[in-house]
């Protein structure tokens, strides 16, 4: 009777360990994938001869407001779009950026994180 006790009383902890763990390994594995997505951009803007920096150090943000894709996730507090792994290079009179974008939509019970390429010409 003590052994059953228990069993019924480890079990919903063990659970909860193995659940924790899962979801830490997936975590790690998100950010690793994340390093070295962040190195090969930046070797591809070193080879390229462009600018490079893992975050939006250019404020890019204000620039791009206007366009539909970033105002994806405005008005929301917590889920405001992020800009990575930013490539900023010039073609003539033309500043050009090729970045990462990301922003999460959600759908009440499930969220999922969208990332997209994208690349930017500011033609003034």
């Amino acid at each position: 009777m003590v052994f059953l006790f228990t069993l019924s009383f480890l079990a919903p902890i063990l659970a909860a360990l193995f659940g924790l763990s899962i979801a830490g390994t997936m975590l790690w594995r998100r950010k690793k994938n994340a390093e070295i997505r962040t190195k090969s951009m930046e070797q591809v803007a070193n080879e390229l001869g462009l600018t490079f920096s893992p975050t939006d150090s250019f404020g890019l943000i204000p620039q791009l407001q206007g366009f539909a894709l970033f105002d994806r996730e405005r008005g929301r507090w917590f889920n405001h779009g992020k800009i990575t792994n930013v490539m900023r290079g010039w073609e003539g009179e033309t500043q050009v950026y090729l970045f990462d974008y990301s922003y999460t939509v959600s759908t009440g019970k499930t969220r999922k994180t969208v990332t997209q390429t994208v690349f930017f010409a500011n033609d003034k």
